[in-house]
């Protein structure tokens, strides 16, 4: 091994070693057998390396706030070049573990199983996709942007961005009928019914309602995706939500409902108290309860759930705390609207914990992924791939 940077072109350049090291650490794939070769034969490179790889298990670890991942290897970068010009001897065995480590890093090197076909999918993105957010009603349909315009259809007394409010209407003078908010990948909308009632629905969402509720009658809606709820108590008129074959029964509280295709069927209270009916099973949550259909189509009980984690896409960030590399990576596909594949499951069930913004460009999240992950997440075309 080479200890005297004389010898070295850039031995007198350690941060030229550094960042080596974070490349081989966060992003895996761009570093050839060849340059691990070359670069193990030098002890800043081994040193500084193992601190990148300690820092990306710290950040794996814990939840944190987006940028945490950016400074905590800024910080990195900083405490090594404050070394500058030290040079510490790690022997061979210490530099066998650091190549193992690389070498199982490489994607080229793994032995995981890659699946195939179908298999390998593990979120489709919508074709010829629209991104407007619409209301659709007896067959005609209507953007946000034109109900701004126009906003008296179908009891929408204003539109604000992406909110919509509607107000009771006049029984002499309309009929009570259904409409559906659509609302298409990347985007979150808010609406406001005739009772108070609000509404946050994420992103491939939808929610069919009545332009007004009967006087007396159950409050009642149908949703597909997921939407947060801040019910208006009117006493003695329940509102029920059904979604994916589960019914939520409430008089007024705050509540998750989460039903994608993708993922079996959730509902966490936040305030109040609710009643969940899934066939023959029922449950009655307090709040920071979650109840979830299993795939027996059993209800079961999660307590000490983090409502702020479960609801923080309301305010159009992404917080992920133990959740599995597949899931997380489903999130992503349906608000970019991207396909996700398996290219090696050998990290697919590694959970993590992750803060960041819905606002960050895909290659932003990709690469804040990468920097925390064993797995390493690939972006081709409109495709990501898991390694």
């Amino acid at each position: 091994m080479n200890n005297d940077p004389t010898n070295d072109k850039l031995g007198s350049q350690p941060d030229v070693w550094v960042e080596r090291a974070l490349k081989a650490a966060t992003r895996p794939s761009l570093v050839t057998p060849a340059e691990l070769e070359e670069w193990l034969a030098n002890d800043e490179f081994v040193e500084a390396y193992q601190t990148a790889m300690r820092t990306k298990r710290v950040l794996a670890e814990g939840a944190h706030e987006p940028g945490d991942t950016g400074r905590a290897f800024s910080l990195f970068r900083q405490a090594h070049e404050r070394r500058r010009g030290r040079y510490v001897w790690m022997g061979v065995a210490a530099a066998a573990c650091v190549a193992a480590l690389v070498y199982l890093a490489l994607p080229s090197q793994r032995g995981g199983e890659v699946p195939s076909g179908s298999e390998a999918l593990l979120y489709q993105a919508v074709a010829d996709a629209d991104t407007t957010i619409t209301i659709a009603t007896a067959g005609d349909t209507v953007s946000l942007a034109e109900l701004a315009v126009k906003p008296q259809t179908d009891g929408v007394v204003n539109v604000s961005g992406n909110t919509i409010e509607l107000a009771p209407v006049d029984y002499d003078c309309y009929e009570i009928i259904s409409s559906t908010l659509n609302v298409p990948q990347g985007k979150v909308a808010q609406l406001r019914l005739p009772d108070g009632t609000r509404v946050w629905l994420n992103a491939c969402s939808s929610l069919i309602y009545p332009t007004d509720f009967p006087e007396g009658q159950p409050r009642r809606v149908q949703l597909k995706g997921e939407a947060y709820f801040d019910v208006t108590h009117a006493d003695g008129v329940p509102f029920i939500v059904d979604c994916g074959g589960v019914q939520t029964r409430v008089l007024g509280t705050e509540f998750n409902i989460r039903g994608y295709a993708e993922s079996q069927p959730c509902v966490t209270l936040v305030k109040g108290s609710v009643e969940v009916t899934a066939g023959a099973n029922q449950l009655t949550l307090q709040p920071n309860q979650q109840a979830t259909v299993g795939t027996d189509g059993q209800l079961a009980l999660g307590i000490g759930v983090d409502v702020e984690q479960v609801s923080c896409w309301r305010v159009n960030r992404f917080y992920f705390d133990g959740q599995t590399v597949r899931d997380i990576m489903i999130e992503v596909g349906r608000w970019y609207n991207m396909d996700v594949m398996i290219g090696d499951n050998r990290h697919i069930s590694d959970r993590l914990h992750f803060r960041g913004e819905r606002s960050w460009t895909i290659e932003q999240l990709v690469e804040q992924v990468n920097m925390i992950s064993n797995a390493e997440i690939r972006i081709s075309g409109n495709t990501l791939i898991v390694y």
